[in-house]
């Protein structure tokens, strides 16, 4: 009688668990994150005109002496710009992902923003990114299965998910650079 009541005291707490987690799966899904993610490039740009601003009151000075004078500054505004574009790919990303179409390119193009923002330093957004990517990842399947579905599903998808991929690859592109400009920045400081 009394191993009864422990194993059914056992069987409530682990229903009590797995409630718990099925509800902490449906609040983080895979668009929380990338929600988030999307907020933060909206964010960065926005405190850095402002910073900008405060400095242009500041110094009594104008927007072009300071991307003059201060090259360190100059890359960062692009950079900060180029996250405006990042949250449109993600923007269009999360919305194909809503509709069920072209998967496999779309995680292809978020993978390559989150890329670009290691490579600027925006870890927080990248973080996030990878971890929204591994929220909708099938786990049941091998790597070269996933990787020769991935290539036939890039193949087969639509006008706007190449566009994103492509947008993709040129942010990443861009950030390579100005990774390589910040690099020779503070060589030669």
């Amino acid at each position: 009688m009394r191993g009864e009541k422990l194993n059914k005291g056992k069987v409530q707490l682990l229903d009590k668990i797995s409630s718990i987690q099925n509800k902490l799966d449906e609040i983080y899904t895979s668009y929380t994150f990338f929600n988030i993610a999307k907020f933060i490039f909206y964010i960065v740009p926005a405190a850095f005109l402002i910073y900008i601003y405060i400095m242009i009151i500041n110094n009594n000075i104008t927007f072009n002496i300071i991307i003059r004078e201060n090259p360190l500054i100059a890359v960062t505004f692009i950079n900060a710009m180029l996250n405006l574009f990042c949250a449109l790919v993600l923007k269009n990303g999360i919305n194909e992902l809503k509709d069920g179409r072209n998967k496999y390119a779309t995680n292809s193009s978020f993978i390559l923003i989150a890329i670009s923002q290691i490579l600027c330093g925006d870890i927080i957004a990248s973080f996030l990114i990878f971890l929204g990517l591994y929220k909708s990842i099938e786990r049941n399947s091998s790597y070269k299965d996933i990787i020769r579905k991935y290539i036939g599903e890039i193949k087969k998808s639509s006008r706007k998910s190449l566009l994103n991929l492509i947008g993709s690859i040129l942010i990443l592109m861009i950030f390579i650079l100005s990774f390589c400009f910040y690099i020779r920045i503070y060589s030669t400081l």
